[in-house]
């Protein structure tokens, strides 16, 4: 538990290090996407366009495709 706290919750890297001014631009980040995830966000952002925009407690869950898809 201890040693969970001390990490950031955003990378999960230490905080005593990733917090420190003179790493200010000292890490270099590639962006990714994960589809499955880009699946689900534009799901929920449909879904809270429609008519049923209640979100609250909802859950949307992701579907390995098919085989051969």
């Amino acid at each position: 538990m201890e040693w969970e706290a001390s990490l950031c919750s955003g990378c999960r890297r230490k905080r005593t290090e990733t917090f420190a001014t003179e790493m200010d631009d000292a890490y270099e980040v590639t962006p990714m996407r994960c589809f499955a995830c880009a699946a689900r966000e534009r799901a929920s952002a449909k879904f809270a366009k429609s008519e049923y925009a209640d979100t609250a407690g909802l859950y949307f869950a992701i579907h390995d495709p098919e085989p051969g898809d």
